[in-house]
This record gives structure tokens, sequence and C-alpha cells, in this order.
């Protein structure tokens, strides 16, 4: 017989009621009880406005039925972890939206050690007394870059910042126009500049700009002559720009700060692999530059940080800031990213043990290899619907170094006959461990060199499972 509406919304089922079922103490055992009570109260009231609505309830098992499944839908959603792993088949090696650099093993296993453990962060084991967190860095950077001293912030953007708050705020810092860059996530040196109480000069053109430009606009305000790295673009042709060592020396002349914003991290002369035209960290200290400052997780390969290199003096400074102290790392970060330098002590073995590094020397041939490995798989596993194909390409350094190289790869392509490449894609960013590609040519394409060799298996498991 058809109830009607207030028997419906009587016969609804009560939480103490559901909470006797065995089905939904069993969701109990897997989530925090307090989220499968508040998904209970959703499941149960959207039941009631379904019964408002004028949908039919049906009887009470069916009620019940759809409780459980409910309570259980939204108790895994609460539960569902934001930040996961993924399988970046981009090819954009240092990708920022996705988490930049991969951390070295050594890295790793220093920041488990003392993440699970107490740690000497800010004590002297030999003295036995309070010490300060930069000294578990400061050896292995200057002797990596030849730096009088070094400081370490939680980024870049925080690095600049305290340069800036310490010695121009309230005064003036030339910079070139055509070094006034925007990044990522809407960043702009000049915002910065400005939140650092600096008066931004822009001098010179976009394409060129001369010693002569920034001599002409010093003013008895000025504090900085700051270079910043092209990260993310190139100027070629009619082009012209002062070196760090023109800037340097007119700083000296004039008893002014000299700055380099360097951005990417490098230490390393990368030629071998290819990747020529960029100063390593340890160059610009030789040119002169009173304060160097770039990233951890970019192309050094660690984690996120701002790492500042500098004269003694200047260092001191930074260091006595008040805001110093709200930009420092933790220990995870300290560990991560002294592990990571002590891998840089062995520069001939490198490319062994930190991941950006060995994907930007693997050989065309070998990412060849691999595709063609995987594709013959995929033809021989997938459904009819799809089609898999290989085709030559670039990948890209990412991160703010060697914008416009190109590295040699190839490609392997995934066509469906019922999905658009858009399609296929949005697929796989669903899947269990979420597959980033890019589109080439209307067609999703997958670049193996930023996949990482035990990653494969896990790959065409996905591929498979989503283009059926």
């Amino acid at each position: 017989m058809k109830m009607d509406k207030k028997e419906q919304l009587r016969s609804l089922p009560s939480i103490d009621f559901m909470l006797s079922q065995s089905s939904i103490q069993s969701i109990i055992n897997k989530y925090p009880r307090r989220d499968v009570v508040d998904s209970l109260r959703e499941s149960i009231e959207i039941e009631r406005n379904g019964i408002l609505k004028g949908n039919e309830s049906g009887d009470a098992r069916d009620v019940v039925k759809r409780v459980v499944e409910k309570t259980s839908s939204l108790t895994a959603e609460k539960n569902n972890k934001s930040l996961k792993r993924v399988i970046n088949a981009t090819g954009v090696i240092v990708h920022t939206n996705l988490g930049r650099a991969i951390l070295p093993e050594k890295a790793i296993e220093l920041m488990l050690q003392v993440s699970r453990h107490y740690s000497n962060l800010e004590f002297d084991l030999d003295k036995g007394k309070r010490s300060n967190r930069n000294v578990h860095l400061k050896r292995h950077l200057i002797e990596l870059t030849g730096a009088e001293d070094t400081l370490v912030v939680n980024n870049n953007a925080a690095a600049v910042l305290l340069m800036l708050d310490t010695f121009a705020n309230g005064k003036e810092v030339i910079v070139s126009r055509g070094e006034l860059i925007e990044i990522g996530g809407s960043f702009r040196l000049p915002d910065i500049l400005r939140k650092g109480g600096a008066k931004l000069v822009e001098v010179g053109c976009t394409n060129k700009t001369y010693i002569s430009d920034y001599e002409n606009a010093i003013t008895e305000n000025t504090a900085i002559l700051m270079k910043s790295h092209k990260s993310n673009y190139a100027i070629r042709g009619f082009f012209h720009e002062a070196s760090g060592e023109e800037v340097a020396a007119l700083a000296k002349k004039y008893n002014l700060i000299s700055a380099d914003d360097m951005g990417s991290g490098l230490l390393l002369d990368l030629s071998r692999y290819g990747l020529r035209g960029e100063q390593t960290a340890g160059d610009l200290v030789k040119s002169g530059m009173d304060i160097v400052t770039f990233s951890g997780d970019k192309m050094l390969g660690g984690p996120q940080a701002g790492i500042i290199l500098g004269r003694k003096n200047l260092i001191q400074q930074m260091k006595s800031n008040p805001l110093a102290r709200a930009l420092r790392p933790g220990k995870t970060t300290i560990s991560a990213l002294e592990g990571t330098l002590l891998l840089y002590r062995d520069p001939e073995n490198i490319e062994n043990e930190i991941p950006i590094l060995k994907m930007l020397a693997q050989s065309e041939e070998r990412i060849k290899e691999r595709t063609s490995a995987l594709l013959k798989r995929m033809e021989n596993e997938a459904s009819n619907n799809v089609s898999f194909g290989l085709v030559k390409d670039v990948s890209r350094t990412g991160g703010g170094a060697f914008p416009d190289t190109d590295i040699p790869t190839f490609l392997l392509t995934v066509s469906h006959k019922k999905y658009s490449a858009d399609e296929l894609h949005k697929r796989l960013l669903g899947a269990d461990i979420p597959i980033l590609g890019r589109i080439h040519n209307a067609t999703l394409s997958l670049d193996l060199r930023t996949v990482l060799p035990e990653e494969e298996e896990e790959l065409a498991r996905q591929i498979l499972a989503h283009t059926e």
C-alpha cells in the first residue's frame, strides 16, 4: 500500500538505529566515527528532502540500503586526501604545478630520520648548548658556491623579500626593464619590491639595457642595483644586457649593494646534457655580486627553500632582521636540503642520485626504447577502441632555467574512437593515481622522460583501465 508523505517521513530510520547496523559499523571501523555520524545525518536528510519533493521512498529496506550507500560515499569523500601523488607524463621536468623537483632518496632518508626522532636542530652537540639552525647548511653551500656566508628561508620569494626589507625599505632599487619578470601564480618582481618597502626604478629598454643606464639612475636614495633571471622566457636578436660583473663593479664604485635573483638554483654546469647558456650560483658569486638568491626545489633538485648567498656582513644583517624568524625553514626542509647538497659533493655520479638530473641525462634513444616497449604492450593488451603511436618531440626543463632549450624526446600518442583527447585526458586525471599528459595535435601524448621507471607498470595499468 502506498504511504502518504507524513508516513514516509515517520518511517525514516533514526541515527541510533542506523548505528546499530553492521553495515554502518563496518564503515566506522574504516573511518572516524564523527565523520560517519555526520554523513549519516546528511544521508537521512537527503532522503527526507526527496520525500518532501514528492519522491517515493520505497519500503524500509530500500531506504536503509540507500542511506548506507550514501553514508559510505560521503564518509569516503570527507577522508579523501586532497594532496596526492600523480604521474607526470607532460615532459616538463621541474613542473611548478606538480610540486617541482622530486626529492632524492638521500634527502627523503634524512628527512624521515629527523621527523621520526628528536634532532639537534638548534643545539650544538660539541659545546652542549643552544645553536642556530642555519649552521647545518652553511658549510655545504659555502663549499659548493664559494660564498662568504649563507642564509636559508622558506622560498625564493621570501629570500628576495627579506633582502629588500633589510636593505631597501624606503629606498630605491634599480632594475632593467627587460628583467621585470612575472612567474607562475601571478608573482611579479615589482610587487615583491613594493612589499619590501622599496621604490622600483626601471632603466633601459625591454631588449637593451646598458651599464650606463644603471649609473645614470643612481641617486642618494639608491640602495640596490639588482639583476633578475629571465626564468621563463628568452630575448633573442637585437638585445643587450649589463653583465653581473658590470653591475657588481658599479655597485662597489658607489658603495651600493649588488644583487642577483637567479631563481633557478643551478649549481652545476649542465652542458654535458646539451643545456648551455645559464650561469651557476657559483658563477654569480665569482662575478662579484654581493647577494644571490635562488630556489631549492628547481634546478638544484631539493625541497622548497629560498637560499641566500652573500657577503658575511650583509647575511648577518638579514639574520638579525625580525622577519628572518617568520621566514625560517623547519627541520624537514633543512634535512631534505642537506641531503640534496651532500650529493653535490660527488658531481660525477650525481645524475644517478638526483631525479631531475637523471631525467635530463636520459638520451633520446633511451626514451625511444622505453616508449616503444610501452607502445608494444599497449597494442597487445588494449581494446580495439584505442590506438597508439610514437612521435618525435621535445621535453622542457621547466623550473625557471633554459626556457628556450629543446630536449629531444619521443611521445606515446593515445587516440580513442569514443573520446576526444580532452575527454581521454580527463579520464586519466580521474584515475586512482592521476596521469597528466599533454594534448599534442589534438591527440593525448605522454612523455616518459618525466615518468619514473618504477611508475611505468602503474601508467600502463591506468591507461588500460581508462581506455576500454
